[in-house]
């Protein structure tokens, strides 16, 4: 999670978050005191469990959530972008509750003096202990002498703000939460993430989330005031408002009533946060155990149901049909050329920006460009800390940054800010991919679709060495162009740079080999684009089939 976002946030995730926070508080009270009516008034619900009850509901899994749009991918999206800030949140203000409550349900003490003690121990953990933390382990990683025996140091780092929330009144969770947060990201949060994601998501979350199990009291479904169909109904109707007040939110935004409902699904996965504050809630016998497993029930349905419906709702896989292909060739003369252009490292930048300056924007028909950094996610666990859903403002578009490529990000973001200040009919925006490349062509057609490309430029995977030989520099590349050429939303160029130089430093001449057909014919429009410039030349060549290949080759052009 990152501060920053929360701060930044548009206006349109914001009142999405707050309408998801406060019309399902609203609605789980009425339900609950529903319960408490049918049950003849024999529901053990006190007070503070009505705030616990009401806390649960619209809390989402933010982690949870960014596997899940991860997998689906639909990450990089505008639902997904929205989905995730909206997240982020309502997570937060989860945690501020957690805190908060926590103090409140202790029998005696005093819970004012307990969240103010929390509260000022959160401060000095951000203003003081953090820069120390940063600055030691900085150096040491930049030492190198920073290795996996030093894990006993941040394990007894963990421990000490975990005791220290415990004994102020507050849960130990939230001293951990803290002392994560203030742990510097970078090659440290890789070595972490390295040593812990197999030990923590295979072995340490099973055991916890399997715990709950044994909690679970399915015999009191079936009471004599209770029936299991009124159970089941519970169940269901719990996991409804949030979908209504995201429906109305987005009705208001002009979104389609198929976004709307998915962005409420999406926010109803549940993760780690409800079930803590489920068994908080429980373990102080604020609950009854009818209570506790209709929402532990809900819990588990809201989560589980989530992938199936959005693939239901959206489709991915029949998302893109070639009748529905974006061309060059049926763009209007005075209409915008919106360009898709895919780099793995700043070194291919210079050679894709020739090209995109070859096209000739004009003002009548200017250039938008979409630049998408791909990075290689190779561990499934650093799914959860991949995208940084801030938009920082640069000259000519937008960014958002990866943590773990932000130098080469920054680099490749200035260089195209520097190609825009020359060309005032340029716009153009960045955003890193991180994905695995055997999945990546598919955020790359997500990212087409949501930008309206209707050209996608890959970097050829060889490179000219200094002897003007081109080598191979990486042959994932290769299989992620072949990748994207099977279904592609719109048309797919393959870059293959051989000293290409700017415009205003030499001419160029373009030589187009023309037989025929829907891709001949494509690349002749980008062709006649670009020979609009100047200091282009255009030859085109047709090669003619005699005989009776001919006939063949003519009936297959009209079919």
């Amino acid at each position: 999670m990152n501060c920053d976002t929360l701060l930044r946030s548009s206006k349109k995730p914001t009142i999405i978050a707050i309408a998801c926070i406060f019309f399902p508080m609203l609605v789980g009270a009425g339900f609950l005191a529903l319960d408490h009516s049918i049950s003849g008034g024999n529901s053990t619900v006190t007070a503070k469990g009505y705030l616990f009850w009401c806390a649960i509901l619209p809390v989402t899994g933010f982690p949870v959530l960014a596997r899940l749009l991860s997998g689906l991918k639909i990450l990089y999206t505008r639902l997904g972008k929205d989905a995730l800030t909206a997240a982020m949140l309502i997570d937060a203000y989860g945690w501020v509750l957690f805190t908060i409550l926590i103090p409140y349900s202790n029998e005696g003490g005093k819970p004012l003096l307990s969240a103010m003690s929390t509260l000022l121990f959160i401060v000095f953990c951000f203003c003081v202990a953090r820069p120390i933390l940063t600055r030691v382990i900085e150096h040491r990683i930049r030492m190198g002498t920073w290795d996996s025996s030093k894990m006993l140091d941040v394990m007894i780092g963990l421990l000490v703000c975990s005791y220290i929330t415990d004994l102020l009144g507050t849960h130990h969770v939230v001293g951990a939460f803290v002392y994560g947060l203030i742990l510097p990201g970078g090659k440290f949060a890789d070595l972490m993430m390295e040593i812990l994601d197999d030990f923590v998501t295979e072995i340490i979350a099973p055991v916890y989330f399997s715990s709950f199990g044994f909690r679970l009291h399915l015999e009191a479904l079936w009471t004599q005031s209770y029936t299991g169909l009124f159970s089941i109904v519970m169940v269901v109707l719990l996991a409804i408002p949030k979908v209504l007040s995201s429906m109305m939110v987005t009705f208001f935004f002009g979104v389609s009533a198929r976004d709307g409902l998915g962005l409420g699904l999406l926010l109803n996965t549940k993760g780690m946060m409800a079930v803590l504050m489920l068994s908080v809630a429980w373990d102080k016998t604020l609950l009854d155990p009818y209570a506790f497993t209709i929402m532990m029930l809900a819990i588990l349905f809201m989560s589980v149901m989530v992938s199936p419906l959005i693939n239901v709702i959206y489709k991915p896989k029949f998302r893109f049909l070639q009748t529905q292909l974006k061309t060059v060739q049926k763009l209007r003369c005075d209409a915008e050329l919106r360009v898709v252009a895919c780099v793995h490292n700043a070194h291919q930048v210079t050679g894709m920006i020739h090209v995109l300056e070859a096209t000739n924007a004009t003002r009548i028909s200017p250039l938008h460009i979409s630049v998408l950094h791909l990075v290689e996610l190779t561990r499934h666990g650093t799914g959860l800390l991949v995208t940084q859903m801030e938009n920082s403002t640069v000259q000519g578009g937008s960014s958002e940054s990866h943590y773990r490529s932000q130098e080469e990000f920054e680099i490749i973001a200035q260089a195209f800010e520097v190609f825009v200040e020359e060309y005032n009919a340029v716009r153009f925006e960045t955003s890193s991919v991180a994905s695995t490349y055997k999945t990546i062509h598919e955020d790359i057609y997500n990212a087409t679709e949501e930008k309206r490309g209707c050209l996608i430029l890959l970097p050829f995977h060889k490179q000219p060495s200094s002897e003007g030989v081109l080598e191979v520099t990486n042959d994932a590349f290769s299989d992620i162009n072949q990748n994207v050429l099977q279904q592609p939303p719109c048309s797919v160029g393959i870059f293959v740079n051989r000293g290409l130089r700017s415009l205003l430093k030499t001419k160029m001449s373009i030589i187009v080999i023309f037989t025929g057909g829907p891709d001949n014919c494509e690349a002749l429009s980008v062709a006649w684009r670009m020979a609009g410039h100047s200091g282009t030349q255009l030859h085109v060549v047709r090669l003619l089939v005699l005989g009776s290949e001919a006939a063949e080759e003519e009936a297959f052009h009209w079919d």
